[in-house]
């Protein structure tokens, strides 16, 4: 054998070996590791109707299911408790400081954060005669990343992406008076789906943006644990 092939030969063997980046991540959070996990971020256009809570509490969720380690929920009202409890305040800390030491309060060794970074809507519409359609598609997109609490790098991080489409039906019972030669006391708009939101000139459906933050929830939180343990999750 030559010397260019054995050098060859013991740089592959040499790939064979080497840990993947992925398997580096596993060593870093063993199973058993203590997580805070600290609400998600909403901001402009995505802190329409509750959707950071709505968030938060999916990315919980997922994790409970599909993740081996122990996890503390750092929702606000159990943090104030929590802070009660051992006479402390994070007033004044900026929000990396505070989520570290929110983290320190359950004695985590990881904290996981996130934000919606974006929440969209597309919308069409159509109608016949007196019955008006209006199709709204939501789209999430959701960041997720997992920090060392005692070094404050980040170990690993994902971003998920949901969407969900509804249609509304609407009846126009104004015109449908007129027609029927009778009163109805005013003009009045009836719609098949109900609990609805104002966003962006238009009446949105909470359960399509629900939907839509859960899909996207649901894939940042595997992809997420797919590169911490390089396990493939179900889509």
């Amino acid at each position: 054998m030559s010397m260019r092939s054995a050098a060859l030969a013991l740089l592959l063997a040499l790939f064979a070996i080497l840990p993947t980046a992925a398997e580096a991540a596993v060593a870093k959070i063993p199973a058993g590791a203590k997580i805070a996990v600290m609400p998600i971020g909403a901001y402009g256009d995505a802190a329409v109707y509750d959707a950071g809570r709505a968030a938060s509490e999916y990315v919980m969720a997922v994790l409970r299911k599909e993740s081996r380690y122990t996890l503390y929920d750092c929702d606000p009202e159990i943090v104030a408790d929590r802070l009660d409890e051992l006479g402390l305040s994070l007033a004044g800390l900026t929000e990396n400081d505070a989520a570290m030491e929110t983290a320190k309060l359950f004695d985590a060794d990881y904290v996981v954060r996130g934000n919606i970074l974006s929440l969209g809507n597309s919308h069409s519409s159509s109608g016949f005669l007196l019955v008006a359609q209006e199709q709204h598609t939501i789209t999430a997109h959701i960041s997720l990343r997992i920090v060392d609490v005692r070094t404050g790098a980040i170990v690993m991080a994902s971003k998920g992406e949901g969407d969900s489409t509804a249609t509304a039906t609407n009846l126009d019972l104004q015109s449908a008076s007129a027609i029927a030669s009778y009163t109805s006391g005013g003009g009045h708009s009836v719609s098949l789906i109900f609990d609805d939101v104002a966003w962006g000139g238009h009446n949105v459906s909470t359960e399509n943006l629900d939907r839509a933050l859960r899909a996207a929830a649901v894939d940042a939180v595997r992809k997420l644990l797919t590169n911490i343990d390089g396990k493939q999750r179900d889509k």
